[in-house]
């Protein structure tokens, strides 16, 4: 399980345990929207920055950032593939 929110960060937390596994220093503002990709290999974020970011939630490890918005509105991860 991953959350989100104004304090600019993204957490994973073991389900079964309740333990926070990873703390993603993820964006400039705050987190406006998360998902997980259908297989769980990838992380997706959106924030007030206006960027969305693509994460390894095992090692935390940033694998992509998408810009292109140029304004603040409201914001949804999906995958669809």
């Amino acid at each position: 399980v991953a959350t989100a929110g104004r304090d600019k960060l993204v957490q994973v937390w073991n389900v079964g345990s309740g333990a926070r596994i990873l703390t993603l220093q993820a964006h400039q503002g705050f987190v406006r929207a998360i998902a997980f990709s259908p297989d769980g290999t990838s992380l997706a974020s959106g924030g007030a920055d206006m960027a969305v970011r693509v994460w390894d939630p095992v090692e935390g490890n940033l694998l992509a950032t998408f810009r292109g918005h140029d304004s603040q509105g409201e914001c949804e991860c999906d995958y669809n593939f």
